[in-house]
This record gives structure tokens, C-alpha cells and sequence, in this order.
């Protein structure tokens, strides 16, 4: 089983997930895990990939465009006929 995460912090994903039943899974080849870091579809110099809020309040806001220029990078490694389920998940 093929599983890509798209994350700002690859390393933190492969660490939780490199440890206990998935770790052995993976040690096994019976899991394949690779991340795909978003900033590297950021837009600039600084590679930015928080947006301003709508109509105000207090957070962060993920810019779309990253996250989709990563996402399409990720199915254009399969064909057409072969793409993955994706699963979104956000707070």
C-alpha cells in the first residue's frame, strides 16, 4: 500500500508514523510512506504558503495554490487510469 502525505513538516509525519505498528509496516514493505512537502510548491522567495484571513479573526490560513500544485504534482506520477484516493483533512 502506497500512502503520500502532503505536509509542511515531512519529518514530523515520518517520525510519528515510523514508530510502533506503521514503523513495521514500513520495515516490511508492506507499507510504502512518502511525504510531499508543500513548501515546495510555495509561491516567493520565502516560499510562503500562509494567506490573510477573511473577514478577520485570529489564525493561519493555508494558501490554496501550494497545496494544489502539490497535490497535482503527486497525480502526475500516475496514469489516468490508475489514480489514487485522495483523502483531505483538515481542522
Amino acid at each position: 500500500m502506497d500512502i503520500t502525505v502532503l505536509t509542511l513538516f515531512p519529518e514530523v509525519i515520518t517520525s510519528a508514523l515510523g514508530s510502533s505498528i506503521t514503523g513495521r509496516a514500513i520495515s516490511e514493505k508492506i507499507l510504502n510512506l512518502e511525504t510531499k512537502n508543500i513548501r515546495d510548491n510555495a509561491i516567493g522567495a520565502y516560499l510562503k504558503v500562509d494567506d490573510s484571513l477573511y473577514g478577520g479573526g485570529t489564525g493561519m490560513l493555508m494558501m490554496c495554490d501550494p497545496v494544489y500544485k502539490s497535490y497535482l504534482d503527486v497525480l502526475d506520477r500516475y496514469p489516468e487510469d490508475k489514480r489514487p484516493h485522495t483523502i483531505y483533512m483538515s481542522p
